[in-house]
């Protein structure tokens, strides 16, 4: 009886310990982009703080735009009119510079590319 529980303190000993380092993984390299969701939106103050204003020009969004940032969750009374060059350049290192330059065409973005850019607004 004892090497059986011993081996099962062994394994389960083992898997926490994968567990563990797993979740420092994860912690460490972020590679889904949820430490905003989960500690709070700090890149506000690491932009600067910056609103919304910027002495260069961003773009306009579009009315399906618009609806599609308030259809994810966004307060209608937050939804910016456009998106200015320091939200922009967010954007890019969120969504890459091809998926940027589509969108500033009209193109609506889906629920992953708001999830992974919801800290730029």
């Amino acid at each position: 009886m004892k090497p059986i529980l011993t081996n099962i303190l062994v394994t389960l000993g083992i898997l926490f310990l994968f567990l563990i380092l797993v979740g420092v993984y994860f912690y460490s390299v972020d590679p889904m982009n949820l430490k905003p969701m989960i500690f709070g939106d700090s890149t506000k103050t690491m932009q600067g703080g910056e609103t919304g204003t910027s002495s260069a020009e961003g773009f306009q969004l579009s009315e399906q735009q618009k609806q599609a940032i308030i259809s994810a969750g966004v307060d209608p009374a937050k939804v910016p009119s456009s998106v200015s060059a320091t939200q922009e350049a967010c954007f890019v290192n969120a969504l890459g510079e091809a998926r940027v330059a589509e969108i500033k065409a009209g193109a609506v973005p889906n629920s992953i590319e708001f999830l992974k850019a919801k800290s730029c607004i």
